[in-house]
């Protein structure tokens, strides 16, 4: 295969070398670059960092040495060049479980995953994001606003990875809450900071009105008066899932995480709940479905309303191409094998308008993995 011609000194790349961890407009921005040859490495992050640069070293060689027995030395140097420098500066944090690395003469990426994946190389037309896809489906996802009197921040979080949301009006820097000299004369400064604060949580308010998804858990944490008057009075009050009282405008990410998990694991467990009660009444009034086969086809005919998965239920298949029915298969790399039926049936549901529920292996009652309740 040819290889197009790539810049002299180095990759000409979209650089998304920031590792600011797992996001959906991420994982699309990649998924829209292609061009051979795409090198995707994956791997674990290890018990020191030491340990993960070896290994992270050794996938760099295995790389290498495909590239160099497909092209020439000079046509791909500037991508081996990409990948040793992006090997060099990985410095994994707490928390982080797993590294992707992209890089083609378009793009270089490195993300941080909040999950470990299996140590490879893949080198293809496109990037190998099947690993980001499939947590991006199955984890949890969250928004969490942090209130300050100086900045406030939207995070978007993804099972225990969060990224800040920027260029949709976020970061928020605070107003003043003094306004002028003259506006102060005759005025109590209690009356000034409240007119300031309700200034600013206004803004706030603005900013988060097409920043916000319906079925987004969504929480607060702010200190005590800023946190009360925007539970009072924001418009987007009904969607707080929970709020949090603290000062959290300088902590770091993992403390927020930390701060917000016992309430996302409330309400996580409460949507179970009820996405169990749902589906026991759709059975009781036929219309529910269970297993990877009705699944594939409902989901197909957009007949599903809510689809109902366990957590680490997989299944590779072939699609027949006369019936679009699925043959299990067992050779996961072939290039004609989903290897995963499950997340494409969870990425057709919310195509088509339907919600799905992620719960525990073994919850469903049913023959199967996967059940759905119809909508006719």
């Amino acid at each position: 295969m040819r290889l197009a011609t790539l810049e002299s000194s180095r990759v000409a790349s979209f650089d998304e070398t920031d590792t600011d961890g797992l996001s959906k407009e991420k994982v699309a921005r990649i998924q829209q670059i292609h061009g051979y040859p795409a090198v995707s490495i994956l791997l674990s992050v290890g018990p020191t960092a030491t340990t993960t640069r070896v290994r992270l070293a050794q996938l760099v060689q295995t790389a290498t040495a495909r590239l160099l027995s497909e092209f020439s030395r000079p046509d791909v140097q500037p991508l081996l060049d990409t990948l040793s420098d992006m090997a060099a500066h990985v410095d994994p944090g707490p928390g982080d479980e797993g590294l992707a690395l992209f890089a083609n003469r378009y793009l270089v990426a490195t993300v941080v995953l909040p999950f470990p994946v299996r140590d490879r190389v893949v080198i293809d037309e496109t990037f190998a994001t099947r690993d980001l896809v499939h947590t991006l489906l199955r984890s949890p996802h969250f928004d969490v606003l942090v209130l300050g009197g100086d900045t406030t921040r939207l995070y978007r979080g993804v099972g225990t990875a969060l990224t800040a949301a920027t260029g949709c009006a976020f970061p928020l820097l605070g107003t003043s809450e003094t306004g002028t000299g003259q506006a102060r004369l005759g005025t109590d400064r209690s009356d000034i900071r409240d007119i300031g604060l309700r200034r600013q949580l206004r803004a706030v308010d603005d900013a988060l009105d097409d920043n916000l998804d319906d079925n987004t858990p969504l929480f607060v944490i702010g200190a005590g008066r800023r946190l009360a008057l925007f539970g009072k009075r924001s418009r987007h009050r009904a969607r707080i899932t929970e709020t949090l009282s603290g000062v959290f405008e300088r902590r770091s990410k993992p403390a927020l995480i930390q701060a917000v998990w016992p309430l996302l694991t409330h309400e996580l467990t409460r949507r179970r709940h009820d996405a169990m009660a749902e589906l026991v009444q759709a059975t009781g009034s036929n219309r529910c479905a269970f297993g990877i086969d009705l699944a594939w086809r409902y989901a197909n005919e957009g007949r599903c309303s809510f689809a109902v998965v366990e957590e680490n239920f997989t299944f590779a298949a072939r699609i027949a191409p006369d019936t679009n029915r699925l043959v299990f298969a067992e050779d996961v790399e072939h290039p004609d094998v989903i290897d995963d039926i499950a997340d494409e049936i969870i990425e057709i549901v919310l195509a088509k308008g339907g919600r799905v529920a992620i719960v525990p292996d073994g919850t469903l009652p049913g023959p199967g993995n996967i059940a759905m309740a119809l909508r006719h």
